[in-house]
């Protein structure tokens, strides 16, 4: 139910949010097309294609995975609604041959006045600001996850409605082509995505005394930083690409936030050959197209030996090589070891608490302190996704799901490790999934959410500091979780850790469903020694993952909307 919270557009007539209503219908592309419908980022008012459509194609990835489970829990045709509407977006956001929306935000302000805005969806006027990437603007990052996204559903639909699945693959083969011929970063052209929640800050400059937050200064990717190379090979008439020529990744022509300015300081990519790939590898699974396959497999060689694997040590919208060697391994079995090591390599740094990745006092695993919960269940799913590749290795399938159930337990708030941890760490068995499980948060960042349902009652400032809970419950949205210490403050300003966002909940879905499709049960975990969801396994490590961090500007924005609203709140008789 939570992406039905986030919805923007007309509701269906079985909208089951009765403190959700129609918004933005006035919304169109720059040239005049409709643009109505979506998803609202996170507890805000902006739209961001970037993270929608990873967090489509991820859900998409989950429902084909684990049917079984989706049709166990009668929710088939929920998924199947929540894959249209955001797929049916995401197409309409491609509204001509060579433009695609990248951003929408609150009409007549910038992003961050937007940002700064305390409100409902419903009360905003006039139609929303958008900004796109047109060609020959760079953005091969967006394009290609746009383009996943879409194949992806393709996929989804693909016997139930032929005739929408093939107008989904024809606007994904659009926008793949186009990414293929601006290779690079998408942040590089739309500036309101950069660092945002989850980037790999290798730096982040020190806090001044007098400002409190962090610089405002954010330093510029370089080659040093190992992020991506500042060339491309060109492709070859014999690479049998359908892209004649893959063109040099420059500072200037690279990533999407370099041609889109409203992007940076929100949703920043740092790669794009991994994202090709994504892409490729879904439209060779819905058009099983050999030579399509050939280009996946090309892309993801190309991203280990340009880019060099990602960041190492997750899976999210930055890091897309676990998921797309998933899907290659299935498509080319002869090559399975190869492009399934990836997800070993990176289960064995959380196993076993390498790369600056820590476990909490009770087992939670922790990797960052903003949404931290989407991290570990993104790898929870990817463990999951694992065990169906080789479901003969039962040691390991036991370790991977063993992982994946103590971390939901206590995301469900499990009191902690056993009798004695109970005592010793006083442990409430908090959760952090709103509206479900044991103590579960009830402030989350969100500003729907916050005020009161009726349009009569004005929702402001008072909403985001009212110290009760918020008056309407988005049952399934994960939060960012706790600290490293197990702290956690259910408030609406500690935003690091009460946030919620459209893809903080893709990867809790597919671990979810992975959980309740897999055989092996809790019961079996304790048995086999494993209470604590670290078995011993010895897979290949070859990756040092590089160290992450929060979005700086994002933090700014974010700790700026909790000033804004002290002041509004003073200034009130």
């Amino acid at each position: 139910m939570f992406y039905e919270a986030q919805r923007s557009g007309k509701l269906p007539a079985g909208n089951r949010i009765p403190w959700r209503g129609n918004a933005g219908l006035q919304d169109k592309a720059p040239n005049g097309a409709s643009i109505v419908g979506g998803w609202y980022d996170a507890g805000d008012l902006t739209r961001f294609t970037f993270p929608a459509a990873f967090t489509v194609s991820t859900l998409a990835l989950s429902f084909l995975e684990f049917k079984d489970a989706y049709a166990a829990a009668g929710q088939v045709d929920a998924m199947l609604a929540t894959l249209k509407w955001g797929a049916d977006w995401l197409n309409a956001a491609r509204y001509a041959p060579d433009a695609f929306v990248a951003v929408t935000w609150k009409p007549g302000a910038t992003v961050r006045e937007s940002h700064l805005y305390w409100g409902r969806p419903e009360d905003l006027s006039g139609p929303a600001q958008v900004r796109a990437l047109v060609s020959p603007q760079k953005g091969a990052d967006l394009l290609a996850m746009g383009a996943a996204a879409l194949a992806a559903v393709s996929v989804v639909f693909q016997e139930r409605d032929p005739g929408y699945s093939q107008e989904l693959l024809d606007t994904a083969q659009s926008l793949y082509m186009q990414a293929t011929e601006s290779s690079g970063l998408y942040s590089s052209s739309i500036p309101q995505a950069t660092e945002s929640s989850g980037l790999y800050s290798s730096s982040i400059p020190e806090a001044t005394e007098s400002s409190g937050l962090y610089s405002s200064s954010i330093p510029e990717a370089t080659e040093s930083s190992g992020l991506y190379s500042s060339s491309i090979p060109e492709a070859t008439e014999s690479s049998g690409l359908y892209s004649s020529s893959i063109p040099e990744a420059t500072e200037s022509s690279g990533l999407y936030s370099s041609s889109i300015p409203e992007v940076r300081g929100y949703y920043t990519s740092y790669s794009y050959i991994d994202d090709l790939a994504w892409a490729a590898t879904w439209l060779a699974l819905r058009t099983q197209d050999p030579e399509q396959l050939r280009e996946a497999k090309f892309y993801y060689d190309q991203h280990w030996q340009v880019e060099g694997g990602g960041e190492g040590r997750r899976f999210d919208y930055n890091n897309m090589v676990q998921p797309t060697g998933y899907l290659l391994a299935k498509l080319d079995p002869s090559r399975k070891e190869e492009y399934s090591r990836p997800i070993r390599d990176v289960m064995a740094l959380w196993l076993n608490a390498q790369s600056n990745i820590t476990y909490t006092p009770k087992g939670l695993a922790w990797i960052d302190s903003w949404g931290n919960l989407r991290y570990v269940a993104n790898q929870a799913f990817m463990g999951l996704l694992h065990g169906k590749l080789y479901p003969e290795q039962s040691r390991r399938a036991t370790v991977y799901t063993c992982f994946a159930r103590k971390q939901a337990r206590l995301m469900l708030g499990e009191a902690g490790q056993g009798y004695v941890a109970r005592l010793m760490l006083g442990e409430t068995g908090q959760g952090y999934e709103v509206g479900i499980g044991n103590s579960p948060p009830c402030r989350p960042h969100h500003r729907a959410a916050s005020c009161l349902a009726t349009a009569e009652q004005p929702c402001d400032c008072s909403a985001y500091f009212n110290t009760g809970c918020n008056p309407n419950t988005i049952y399934g949205a994960l939060v960012g979780g706790p600290t490293k210490d197990d702290v956690f403050t259910d408030t609406r300003w500690n935003y690091e850790a009460s946030e919620v966002a459209l893809d903080w909940n893709a990867g809790f879905t597919g671990m979810m469903a992975g959980l309740a499709s897999n055989g092996i049960s809790w019961e079996q975990c304790k048995a086999a020694g494993m209470e604590n969801g670290r078995g011993s396994i010895s897979p290949n490590l070859n990756a040092a993952g590089r160290a992450a961090g929060m979005g700086l500007w994002w933090q700014l924005v974010l700790a700026a909307v909790a000033a804004w609203c002290g002041l509004a709140v003073m200034q009130q008789p």
